[in-house]
């Protein structure tokens, strides 16, 4: 395996070739699972505000009426 190291191409020990990569995958899913987290905490904020809103559009047809 080889690494480039600005514009040279300089030999890599396969252990840490992988080790590198193994490294690599565990940010990337650490992330993903991190990112999805958020998503479904705003996505839950955004139902609560929802029905918040619509009580209060209710509250005033009511006193429009």
């Amino acid at each position: 395996m080889y690494k480039l190291i600005g514009p040279v191409l300089i030999k890599q020990d396969l252990v840490e070739a992988k080790s590198n990569v193994t490294k690599r995958l565990e940010f990337i899913s650490n992330e993903t699972d991190r990112l999805d987290k958020m998503v479904k905490s705003m996505e839950h904020k955004q139902e609560v505000k929802h029905k918040e809103i619509t009580e209060l559009q209710k509250k005033l047809q009511g006193l429009a009426k």
